[in-house]
């Protein structure tokens, strides 16, 4: 862990923001935020639910429910059949690639990044052609 360098995503979307801030027209092609406002309905749904005293940790592979909502949108949508025990929730792409690795691999271990990978996992340590 101590060979991790800073998110060059985050630092791209860094210097996007700046650049916004000074009147550029950007579009940034680097974190995966939407550039719009969350939707009244959500904003509603979250406050109703805070409201509700659901402000506690949820189960740490996701909350049942939503799951379940998963599974169904699954069949439905795209044809897959799974069980919502198969289905974890969890805060985006990278994390859960991160999470994998660093569960499935110690130190000395070797992970191969096949090229072209995503910017946030640039090696560090490139082989001499």
């Amino acid at each position: 862990m101590g060979g991790l360098t800073p998110s060059a995503t985050l630092t791209i979307a860094t210097m996007a923001k700046a650049l916004k801030q000074q009147g550029e027209d950007v579009v940034s092609m680097s974190a995966g935020e939407p550039d719009f406002d969350t939707p009244q309905m959500i904003k509603r749904a979250c406050i109703d639910a805070i409201n509700q005293g659901k402000v506690y940790y949820t189960p740490a592979s996701g909350l049942m429910e939503l799951k379940n909502e998963i599974v169904e949108k699954f069949a439905r949508d795209n044809g897959i059949v799974t069980d919502a025990e198969r289905i974890v929730i969890a805060p985006g792409a990278k994390f859960s690639v991160f999470s994998a690795i660093a569960s499935l691999c110690g130190l000395g271990d070797e992970v191969i990044i096949p090229a072209p990978y995503r910017l946030s996992f640039m090696p560090t340590h490139l082989p001499h052609h």
